[in-house]
């Protein structure tokens, strides 16, 4: 998941061991298969009486800050809460992720179906012929009048431009 480098654990009131720090690290890695760009994890435990306090502060890639916290009489049970919490939250932004790329592959396909729209390279263009542009831009009065649309005569994205009667159309290589 992460570096163990890139894990930071601090104690309040409470030594921590090397046994608490490798539970900790195993309970971690197994959150390596939701496969969330974490970038470092802060846990502080504190201890006051006979209730460990458990703050965790967790930096994601995207410049998110997420905390969780818990207080529990127990520690191992306190940190398997944490644990817990912090597998609902990736799951969650797992599945959101995957629910929003289905929506748009949704949305282009839905796009793409029309006969009135084009999609390239996030470039939206109307599917036109050669005559029906010819045919818009004569009824325009001004002189410079510019239209980008994908021909379907050729395939290819144009360029048609109005200069004076005239009207020259332009095939546009994509790269």
């Amino acid at each position: 998941m992460i570096p163990v480098e890139n894990i930071k654990i601090v104690g309040r009131n409470i030594d921590v061991t090397s046994e608490i720090k490798s539970y900790i690290y195993e309970k971690l890695d197994k959150l390596s298969r939701y496969k969330q760009k974490i970038l470092s994890i802060e846990i502080i435990i504190e201890k006051e009486k006979f209730v460990y306090s458990i703050n965790v502060l967790i930096h994601t890639y995207n410049k998110r800050i997420i905390k969780i916290s818990t207080n529990d009489k127990s520690l191992l049970s306190g940190l398997d809460t944490i644990i817990n919490k912090l597998k609902d939250i990736m799951v969650k932004y797992k599945e959101k992720k995957i629910s929003y790329k289905k929506h748009s592959k949704e949305v282009l396909k839905n796009l793409l179906n029309t006969t009135q729209v084009y999609i390239k390279d996030k470039m939206v263009v109307q599917k036109m012929s050669e005559q029906e542009v010819i045919n818009m831009l004569l009824k325009e009065k001004n002189d410079m009048e510019q239209i980008l649309f994908f021909n379907t005569d050729t395939n290819k994205v144009s360029l048609a431009r109005k200069n004076g009667s005239n009207v020259e159309i332009l095939d546009i290589d994509v790269i």
